[in-house]
């Protein structure tokens, strides 16, 4: 979770313990995320646009409004989730996260959509107060913005094949050769 370099607003202490609740007992809150995020039916667009924004959700209730920055192109972290209706919802672990420090802080959550590239820019304009969109600690972000403890590890890494080329996709050497395509996320 990224928030603005100093933080500002005081959040870290309370995301990092919403985080030590999520990670205790070796994640099985985390792992319960997982599990609730693997059944979602998913939608990827191409690209978010910087001037998408999702609806606010109002507090009638007087709560505070948190705000988090992401982009809902990155499953399963946060992605689309769409509805019958035609509206869309934003799902993923990053999402559940999201709702699950605004519940332990006692605060309503927003989300404001963009584009990745955009997010940490964002953040230090103070468009809003955190990030989670998969952002993973590098020196350059750090410079600009603090970092809250970690709640997820991708390691060991894991490359994704689709199902009929499975077989052939088992070792680095195997996707190593210039007829094979790769696809990856900027930034």
């Amino acid at each position: 979770v990224l928030v603005q370099k100093g933080d500002p607003k005081g959040l870290l202490p309370g995301i990092n313990k919403a985080i030590a609740e999520l990670t205790a007992d070796n994640n099985a809150k985390i792992n319960e995320i997982e599990e609730k995020v693997a059944s979602t039916d998913t939608f990827t667009p191409d690209s978010v646009p910087s001037d998408a924004v999702a609806a606010p959700e109002t507090s009638t209730s007087g709560k505070l409004v948190l705000v988090m920055g992401t982009s809902p192109d990155y499953p399963p972290y946060e992605f689309i989730h769409p509805q019958k209706s035609g509206d869309e919802q934003y799902v993923g672990a990053d999402v559940e996260l999201a709702k699950y420090i605004a519940d332990q802080l006692g605060v309503k959550i927003k989300y404001e959509i963009m584009d990745f590239d955009d997010l940490v820019t964002s953040l230090s304009n103070g468009d809003f107060d955190m990030v989670l969109a998969a952002c993973e600690y590098t020196d350059e972000r750090a410079l600009v913005c603090d970092f809250s403890d970690p709640y997820y590890t991708d390691l060991p890494p894991v490359i994704l094949a689709k199902e009929s080329d499975a077989d052939k996709n088992k070792t680095l050497d195997d996707i190593n050769k210039a007829s094979v395509i790769i696809g990856a996320q900027k930034n």
